[in-house]
C-alpha cells in the first residue's frame, strides 16, 4: 500500500505544480531571460573606411570554428622555434625558415583563402556600394598586424642569441613586405567556398593546386635567396639584403595594391560563380 499511496502523492503534487507553473509568461521563465553581450570593436574606428570590414574579419575569425583553429595553432607555432633555436645543426637557412614560418604562419594559413572565407556572402558584399580597394586594404591591415603581433611575441627568442632574434626581425620584415602581397595577387585565383564551420585539422576545403603552390614562394624564395647570399658573403649581408626587401615590398605596397585590385575586378564574375558552386 505504501507505493500507491506515495504515487497518487506525488502525481497530485505534479500536477498542481505543473498547472500552477506552466506558463510562458510566468515571472519564474522571465527571471532566467539573459542579456548576450555584444562585442563591437569600437577601437577599430580609428582605421577609417576599412574598419566595417576588418571587424566582420575578426568576428569572422572569433565565431567560427575553422578560423579560430587557424588562429590557435598560430599562437601554438610561437613554440616552433625551440626546435630550430637551439639545435646547433639547424644553424642558418633552416633556422631563418623557422623565423619565416612563425611570423607568417597566420599570413600564410588565413592568407591564402582569402576571399573564400567570406564566400557564403561574397555575392552580397560585390552588390554593395564598396570599393575593391578598401575590401582588400582591410585584408593586407589584418595580415599586417598578425605579423607584426607574431614578430614582437618571439622576440622571447633573442636569449639563444641575437642571430636568431635578428633573423625574427628580418623574417618579419619579409612577410610584412613582400610575402603579403605577393598572397593578395594569387588570391585573386580563389574560387572555392569553404564551410566554416568545420575545423581547420585535415580540412583541405577551399585548397586548390595555386594555395598548395603558394607555399613555395612564400617559404622557398627567401630561404634560397638568404643562402645564397649567405654562401657568397655573409651571415649579416644576407639578413640586410632580406631586411631591405622587405621594407621595399612596404614601401610599395600601395602601389602593388593598386595593381592586386584591378586584377581581382576582373577576375570577380569568375570569384562569385566559383563561390555558387557547392
Amino acid at each position: 500500500l505504501v507505493p500507491v499511496v506515495l504515487l497518487v502523492v506525488f502525481y497530485t503534487i505534479n500536477f498542481r505544480h505543473f498547472l500552477n507553473k506552466f506558463y510562458l509568461d510566468d515571472a519564474v521563465f522571465a527571471k532566467k531571460q539573459k542579456t548576450v553581450p555584444s562585442t563591437e570593436f569600437t577601437w577599430l574606428n580609428k582605421f577609417g573606411d576599412v574598419a566595417p570590414f576588418l571587424k566582420n574579419d575578426i568576428k569572422l575569425i572569433w565565431r567560427n570554428k575553422r578560423p579560430k583553429s587557424l588562429l590557435t595553432m598560430s599562437l601554438l607555432m610561437l613554440f616552433y622555434g625551440l626546435v630550430f633555436f637551439i639545435n646547433p645543426i639547424y644553424e642558418g637557412s633552416m633556422q631563418f625558415f623557422a623565423a619565416i614560418f612563425i611570423t607568417g604562419i597566420f599570413l600564410i594559413n588565413f592568407g591564402q583563402l582569402i576571399p573564400a572565407w567570406d564566400s557564403a556572402y561574397f555575392n552580397l558584399l560585390m552588390s554593395q556600394n564598396i570599393s575593391m580597394y578598401q575590401y582588400l586594404n582591410s585584408k593586407r591591415i589584418l595580415l599586417l598586424f598578425s605579423v607584426v603581433l607574431l614578430t614582437l611575441l618571439s622576440l622571447p627568442y633573442f636569449y639563444f642569441g641575437w642571430q636568431i632574434g635578428v633573423l625574427l626581425i628580418v623574417g618579419g620584415v619579409y612577410n610584412a613586405g613582400v610575402n603579403l602581397s605577393f598572397l593578395l595577387l594569387i588570391c585573386a585565383y580563389n574560387k572555392k567556398r569553404i564551410d566554416l564551420s568545420k575545423g581547420a585539422m585535415m580540412n583541405y576545403e577551399g585548397m586548390g593546386v595555386a594555395q598548395w603552390l603558394l607555399i613555395l614562394p612564400l617559404v622557398g624564395m627567401p630561404i634560397i635567396v638568404f643562402s645564397l647570399i649567405k654562401y657568397v658573403t655573409n651571415f649579416n649581408t644576407a639578413a640586410l639584403i632580406l631586411f631591405v626587401l622587405g621594407l621595399a615590398g612596404l614601401f610599395f605596397q600601395k602601389y602593388f595594391m593598386s595593381k592586386i585590385v584591378v586584377l581581382f575586378k576582373k577576375r570577380k564574375y569568375a570569384t562569385i560563380i566559383g563561390f555558387q558552386q557547392k
